[in-house]
């Protein structure tokens, strides 16, 4: 079921051997369709959007904006089971995402006469892009917009594709409701990131844009930062386990099968110095695949991005787990913390065999939206600071000023900055 990968010897190319969701670059004909849209909807506006709804989601809309008198009847035709469930789940993400900001507004320092501090400021506006076409996020709605709110943004825009009878799944506007989300629009793929970042008739432009999506989407958003703000470009789905025989294969087997059954392209990975541990882990997938709902995406997924990885030890295991950088890493082993002292690179790490990824996909307050393609090697998940500004205040006294004078004048004549070095120099001869 998954490809066996031996990696004890010691001159193993990780880069060839291991299974990647980073593409080799992206296919010419998407990056270029994807600019193309872009400038057209900057041109065009609406009309550009409801043309891009016609041809890609096959549904003739007259105006992209939603009512939000929809999103509180969907709330309100929710089951009770989903409507505690999200809550239940909006309530551990707000507790989490509130204990980030509780030291961050104190940073100061100060000496001989001169004080640095800084003051945190939301951005005024912020987008979430939630997909649509192979199901309903409404926790993508929960993970996005609570996080916006607890920075204090006062403006949240929400764009999701619409279904092909040109409706919102109602999952999703209830999270909406709950989350008390400003402005909803039936819009998706690159023609929803344009609109927010340069803003039509209907959606006015955003600050940041958040969220995950498909190709288009995280290309768009590539295009579009610099613009605008950013969280990351979200690509497929990975999870990377880390094993030993102290945890159930069929545990293992499950959660490898809960990623790849968010679609194609994704990586799904156990590594473990124990071939018994990669037999049985296969031989349990074998098993419970061909009953899965989702089999052929889960089975193209295992096909294009599986491996079950042989190292020679649990360091080395790490090793190779920082190497791939995954979104979700389980240390599904007796000691995780022995382990987790040397993750360096992993979107979020889940610890133990009670703690399978979907639980942060979910409810344990993390945020599901992490970096992929390796980019936790550098990057972090969505959280409150992604819609927050970080501004120094500095603070001088004459004394001061007097006192670093020397230093500038140093600097500033080395790198040929004279009207740098006079804008102190004539101050302190007042």
């Amino acid at each position: 079921m998954l490809r066996r990968i031996d990696i004890r010897g010691d001159a193993v190319d990780l880069a060839s051997a291991l299974p990647s969701s980073v593409s080799s670059g992206a296919a010419t004909e998407v990056l270029e369709s994807v600019r193309s849209i872009i400038s057209d909807v900057r041109e065009r506006g609406d009309e550009a959007l409801l043309e891009y709804t016609q041809r890609f989601d096959g549904i003739s809309l007259g105006s992209v904006a939603v009512s939000p008198d929809l999103a509180k009847a969907a709330w309100e035709a929710t089951s009770q089971e989903l409507q505690d469930a999200l809550s239940f789940a909006a309530d551990r993400i707000r507790g989490y995402h509130e204990a980030q900001v509780s030291d961050l507004e104190h940073a100061e320092w100060g000496a001989d006469g001169i004080s640095v501090s800084e003051i945190i400021r939301p951005v005024s506006r912020a987008g979430l892009y939630v997909p649509g076409g192979r199901g309903a996020y409404p926790s993508t709605v929960l993970m996005t917009a609570i996080p916006a709110r607890v920075a204090g943004v006062q403006q949240i825009a929400l764009c999701v594709p619409p279904d092909s009878d040109g409706s919102l799944p109602q999952a999703t506007l209830a999270a909406a409701a709950l989350c008390e989300i400003d402005e909803i629009y039936s819009v998706g793929g690159a023609q929803a990131i344009a609109a927010m970042a340069y803003g039509t008739e209907s959606i006015k432009a955003v600050d940041v844009i958040v969220g995950p999506g498909n190709q288009y989407v995280s290309l768009a958003k590539g295009e579009v930062s610099g613009d605008v703000g950013i969280d990351s470009m979200a690509g497929p789905s990975e999870l990377v386990v880390i094993a030993d025989d102290s945890t159930p294969p069929e545990f293992i087997a499950l959660d490898l099968m809960a990623q790849a059954e968010h679609g194609p392209n994704g990586t799904a990975v156990v590594i473990s110095w124990s071939e018994d541990v990669l037999e049985a882990v296969n031989s349990a997938l074998s098993r419970l695949v061909k009953d899965a709902v989702r089999r052929s995406d889960i089975e193209s997924n295992f096909a294009s991005g599986g491996g079950s990885v042989l190292v020679r030890d649990w360091e080395q295991a790490v090793e190779v787990s920082n190497f791939i950088a995954p979104e979700h890493l389980e240390l599904a082993v007796a000691n995780p913390d022995r382990l987790l002292d040397s993750v360096n690179c992993a979107g979020a790490v889940f610890c133990g065999p009670w703690a399978p990824a979907v639980v942060g996909d979910y409810i344990s307050g993390a945020n599901h939206v992490l970096p992929t393609g390796r980019s936790a090697r550098f990057a972090s998940a969505l959280r409150v600071d992604t819609f927050r500004k970080h501004i120094h205040v500095v603070r001088v006294e004459r004394s001061g000023l007097e006192g670093v004078a020397p230093y500038v004048a140093a600097l500033t004549e080395a790198e040929g900055l004279f009207a740098h070095g006079d804008a102190v120099a004539r101050r302190v001869e007042q």
